[in-house]
């Protein structure tokens, strides 16, 4: 089950609408939205411009790092969530009652 909800974080359902107030989700997720789709639009064009001075294996190696970087910039995410569904875990098992 554990392994199921950091599957759900990875997979963006905890992202935005997780950490922004509940009265401007609207606005976080467009912003969201937007830097999302100027990243794909951007990201072609500088790998293609980048390619020309890198081989295909070091961009390879590039982007494979920055994913374990940006991995592991989630690890005290992780943990913070996990503390938080710990911290409420009792008063989710005492309103079940």
């Amino acid at each position: 089950m554990e392994f199921l909800q950091q599957v759900e974080m990875w997979h963006g359902v905890y992202g935005v609408t997780k950490i922004a107030p509940p009265h401007q989700v609207a606005q976080y997720m467009s912003v969201h939205t937007f830097f999302t789709g100027l990243r794909g639009v951007i990201a072609p064009f500088l790998a293609f411009h980048l390619v020309t001075y890198f081989s295909i294996h070091i961009m390879g190696a590039i982007c494979a790092g920055m994913i374990v970087v940006a991995s592991i910039l989630l690890i005290p995410e992780m943990k913070w969530e996990k503390k938080k569904q710990m911290a409420m875990a009792p008063l989710i098992e005492e309103s079940g009652e």
